[in-house]
């Protein structure tokens, strides 16, 4: 288990500012953010490469705080692989192990079974890595990190320069390992495609602050800012104008048509249609496309709306609907096997269903979330 609690630190103008997380054994962190957030630093920072202003890291219990970073058992993979090109490719994986009060015997157990383990020993009598794939080279990497049996392992876009089938090979192995090995992983990205495919939490960064953790449900489909919702590609994020509350149900105004959605905490949507007419939109309405129906002509319910076919695009897994509603517009995915999409053109007459469950509200600034500043 890693818990790092409000972890603090200034390089220059950027500031690490009181960062909190915990990730159990065997679990997968994936920490988001655009370039320059910090996620880099927050990583070596873990590792021990920079020391702390303040807050406190500790791995399987025990403060690290003030360990130098060969005293933590941290396995650090940066993207672009670090291998010691003037070595084998067991004398790599072999390298951090000079460090442990191990024997020969043992050294070489332990590289055995990383070859096992990620599937490389084809590669062991290679005097060399120059000349590995991508996706080797990453393998490797991951066997060298692994072979300390750290308590932690640290991924810096470990998969950003690798084609797609070995991105596709080393995903499939990353959870397995964690599992295996009983390690906490935290791997840095842009892309929260990897994301969405790996982690068992997620924490989005932004200028060196925490703007969401939790789930990949949590995240992705009720994100607390519309930073975090622009960040995580929501393709429908609307203007919203409070008319009415319900109990846990908002009414809110988007372009001219009415949209019920459940009410999240921390987020009013008071009994004032005054803000209708004029001024900005207090509040955001995001509904992932993806949950978007196309209905038939005579459907009917809550949030059922009538709208006309923009844009049709063939987009391989899915075709992409641009739809005009009242006063506003919304992108859909549908299955190209879709019974309703069957002789739908564009300029068609359609009726939208925007699920109530599916649909999300949060305050329109991206700096403002649910529970205070970002």
């Amino acid at each position: 288990m890693i818990e790092v609690t409000d972890l603090s630190r200034s390089w220059g103008e950027f500031r690490l500012e009181r960062i909190s997380l915990r990730v159990d054994s065997g679990q997968y962190m994936v920490v988001l953010g655009p370039c320059g957030s910090g996620k880099t630093l927050l990583l070596e920072t873990i590792a021990g490469l920079h020391t702390l202003e303040s807050g406190n890291v500790r791995l399987a219990g025990e403060d690290v705080t003030d360990l130098p970073p060969e005293k933590r058992r941290v396995g650090l993979v940066y993207q672009q692989y670090a291998l010691f090109p003037h070595l084998s490719v067991v004398d790599n994986i072999a390298y951090g192990l000079r460090y442990l009060n191990l024997s020969r015997t043992e050294r070489r157990e332990r590289v055995e079974e990383m070859l096992d383990l990620l599937h490389i020993r084809a590669l062991a009598d290679r005097s060399t890595p120059i000349g590995l794939s991508g996706g080797e080279a990453q393998k490797v990497a991951l066997a060298r990190a692994l072979a300390i049996r750290p308590r932690v392992l640290l991924l810096d876009e470990p998969f950003s320069s690798l084609d797609q089938r070995a991105r596709e090979r080393i995903m499939d192995v990353l959870p397995v390992i964690a599992r295996e090995q009983n390690v906490p992983v935290i791997h840095v990205t842009h892309d929260y495609t990897e994301a969405a495919a790996l982690a068992h939490s997620i924490a989005v960064v932004r200028h060196g602050r925490i703007a969401q953790i939790g789930t990949p449900e949590q995240v992705f489909r009720r994100p607390r800012t519309r930073f975090v919702a622009e960040f995580l590609g929501v393709t429908n994020l609307l203007p919203a104008y409070p008319v009415r509350t319900e109990g846990d149900t908002a009414s809110v105004r988007v372009g001219d048509v009415l949209v019920q959605a459940p009410l999240p905490a921390g987020v009013s949507a008071p009994s004032v249609p005054g803000s209708v007419a004029g001024g900005p939109a207090p509040l955001a309405l995001c509904v992932r496309p993806e949950e978007i129906r196309i209905r038939p002509a005579d459907a009917v319910g809550v949030n059922v709306f009538p709208g006309k076919i923009r844009e049709l695009s063939d987009q391989g897994f899915h075709v992409r609907a641009r739809i005009a509603l009242d006063g506003a517009e919304v992108v859909a995915f549908v299955a190209p096997s879709h019974a309703e999409l069957r002789g739908i053109t564009v300029g068609q007459s359609v009726f939208v269903e925007l699920p109530r469950e599916s649909v999300h509200l949060m305050y329109n600034d991206p700096e403002i979330s649910a529970d205070g500043p970002a």
